[in-house]
């Protein structure tokens, strides 16, 4: 039976990760972040093997 979904219990599905980040401000009161390019490649690595 499928939930509200269209989920089948017990079925993978496909799945999805948007990753966004903003290194660089309009905000003069924000500081850059020059690493944020890198944490989202590092977020994709490590979610990538769960499908």
């Amino acid at each position: 039976m499928n939930d509200s979904t269209g989920a089948v219990p017990g079925s993978v599905g496909r799945r999805f990760l948007i990753a966004v980040g903003a290194g660089n401000f309009h905000d003069t009161g924000i500081r850059a972040l020059p690493g944020v390019e890198g944490d989202v490649r590092r977020v994709r690595t490590l979610l990538e093997p769960m499908g």
